[in-house]
C-alpha cells in the first residue's frame, strides 16, 4: 500500500495533552516554511514486511515504473520463492 504525509492540513495530536482550566479547547498552530510531503510504498506478505520505500519527488509514470523494474525486485528478495510462486500483483485502480 502507500501513503502521503504532508505538512499541509490538520495534525493529529491525540498523544499532546494540555490541561488548561481557562481553556480546555486551545488549539497549537505551527507554521512551516514551505510546503513538503513524501510517498511511501510498503507491503506486508504473511510474516515479512516489505520496504519501506520513499518516493522523495513527485511520482509520475516514469518513476513508478521505475520502481516497478529496479527497487521492487530487490525488495521481493528477501519473500520466501513458494510465496512468490501463489503472490498476485494488483494495481489500485488498475
Amino acid at each position: 500500500d502507500k501513503a502521503t504525509f504532508c505538512n499541509r492540513g490538520s495534525i493529529n495530536r491525540h498523544n499532546c495533552h494540555y490541561y488548561l482550566d481557562a481553556n480546555p479547547h486551545w488549539q497549537r498552530s505551527q507554521e512551516f516554511q514551505r510546503q513538503w510531503a513524501i510517498k511511501v510504498w510498503a507491503v506486508i506478505l504473511g510474516d515479512v514486511i516489505v520496504g519501506p520505500y520513499f518516493f522523495e519527488e513527485n511520482l509520475n509514470a516514469t518513476i513508478y515504473l521505475r520502481f516497478l523494474q529496479d527497487d521492487l525486485p530487490n525488495f521481493l528478495r528477501y519473500v520466501d520463492n513458494d510465496l512468490l510462486r501463489r503472490m498476485w500483483f494488483q494495481q489500485d485502480g488498475a
